[in-house]
């Protein structure tokens, strides 16, 4: 067969090449077959994909292509084209500019070249670190992620959820204690000061980055969470958030808890049973949690209104209750709708009922079917956030399980409660033991005032200092 030059000065065979432009190029090798036809590899058309590891039309509708660092020799970095996968690509600092970068193991075990804030990486020797470059990487809240940028989670779940599932790693010797916690699911708030954790961690991490103006930073939210899956995810998360975040005494950790039925009686008795306790759940916390507003903009988880106290009958007091969440409407029946001072969803601040300690508007509006838990410090420790859900799954059980207790007479007729008989209650003798010496070095730690903003429980917890002598069952 006869032989022919191709287009770089290489020998082939006739049979084994293409003739475009004038010139010859070998099939598969220097020219590609791509959307019904053939590309000379030097066509400014096409280009290699290194995510698919293919070669593909630029311009085509179904090649949406980053452009940015593919492979590191040395201190020798390639260019190239990828299609963009969010749980690899990584952010590189070129020296002017941030780009995209293929995977985070271009640059392992390189000692060139080291992750940076925010999980940018960069060349440490030509790299000069200073304030300047601390601000060129700095996340700002507008672009740094590509996916929509919201003041709820709500539109994302379930493209979060489904990788969330499909790619979390658990850890199989995890304790069986998480089974006490069954049937209600959980999503976790953490508010953030600075920082921002990579866009490559978040889905298959069960993360969230949503919108919060009250904050100057991210607010990470969890899908929702179960079982042995969702302590695990707790501990990545906090885990991701040490690693790439900070948080200060203006932040704040919020926990959503489903499964609590959707109903009038159970509603009013744990409405009840969370009045009477909620001098011992401030306890727990800075004294001015009864009402931030003594160092934050307002109040953000004020206390439970006596509403409904004085009556006997369950639609009663819930009618009241309704009353007072719903800023002045008659309750007909369980609202399908958002709440009416946000028919939209996304302008929450403006419900200014939500701002209690115990929010129930998500249970009652809507189809969230979640009550949300507002009091407690900021934290990124995994074993303070699971022992607040150990506590608050508590109330909830003990509320269901003593419906009865709690209407059908006025409040100043019922029994109260305290934290210790709740936990005693619910959880075996090993866990109960565990959360009350919890609770009471909370108490003492805060009994003293000398803390009122959480200032010294924050410093101890980013100083790895443990002062509530913390001890893991999970």
């Amino acid at each position: 067969m006869k032989e022919v030059i191709t287009y770089d000065g290489s020998i082939a065979l006739r049979g084994d090449c293409r003739y475009i432009g004038k010139e010859f190029f070998i099939k598969n090798k220097q020219c590609f077959f791509i959307e019904g036809r053939w590309y000379r590899i030097n066509s400014p058309k096409i280009a290699f994909d290194h995510e698919k590891l293919e070669w593909v039309i630029k311009d085509s509708l179904s090649s949406l292509l980053y452009y940015g660092v593919v492979s590191c020799k040395g201190s020798e970095l390639s260019y190239g084209y990828f299609t963009p996968n969010i749980s690899k690509n990584v952010h590189f600092y070129d020296g002017s500019q941030i780009v995209f970068a293929l995977s985070d193991l271009i640059f392992e075990g390189n000692p060139l070249f080291t992750e940076g804030v925010n999980g940018i990486y960069y060349n440490k020797k030509t790299t000069k670190v200073g304030s300047a470059f601390t601000d060129i990487l700095k996340p700002r809240k507008e672009g740094f992620y590509t996916f929509p940028f919201n003041y709820g989670s709500e539109g994302l779940i379930p493209e979060f959820s489904k990788v969330f599932n499909k790619e979390f790693i658990g850890d199989p010797l995890i304790s069986s204690h998480y089974n006490l916690l069954e049937p209600f699911t959980w999503g976790v708030e953490f508010e953030t000061c600075r920082g921002g954790i990579p866009e490559r961690h978040l889905a298959k991490n069960g993360l969230i980055a949503c919108r919060d103006g009250s904050i100057t930073g991210f607010e990470y939210t969890t899908v929702p969470l179960s079982g042995k899956t969702g302590i695990q995810e707790i501990k990545k998360a906090c885990e991701l958030l040490n690693k790439y975040c900070l948080f200060s005494e203006m932040e704040s950790l919020h926990i959503h808890v489903g499964g609590f039925p959707k109903n009038i009686k159970y509603i009013v008795a744990l409405y009840r049973l969370c009045y009477l306790i909620q001098k011992e759940i401030y306890s727990l916390f800075p004294t001015f949690y009864v009402d931030t507003s003594q160092f934050k903009r307002k109040g953000y988880c004020n206390p439970l209104y006596k509403v409904g106290m004085h009556l006997s009958d369950p639609d009663q007091i819930f009618n009241e209750i309704y009353y007072w969440l719903s800023n002045g409407d008659i309750f007909k029946s369980f609202p399908n709708s958002n709440h009416p001072l946000d028919r939209s969803g996304q302008h929450k601040w403006e419900v200014s009922p939500r701002y209690i300690w115990l929010n129930l508007i998500p249970l009652i509006w809507g189809n969230k079917g979640t009550i949300e838990f507002r009091c407690h410090t900021p934290t990124f420790n995994s074993t303070k956030v699971i022992n607040w859900l150990f506590i608050i799954v508590s109330i909830m059980k003990y509320a269901i399980s003593h419906v009865d207790d709690f209407i059908g007479k006025p409040i100043d007729n019922i029994k109260s409660a305290s934290l210790s008989n709740i936990l005693s209650e619910c959880y075996p003798a090993d866990i109960v033991k565990i959360l009350q010496f919890y609770i009471k070095k909370r108490i003492s730690h805060y009994s003293r005032r000398s803390d009122a903003t959480g200032g010294k429980e924050i410093t101890a917890e980013l100083n790895n200092i443990n002062i509530f002598s913390l001890t893991p069952f999970v």
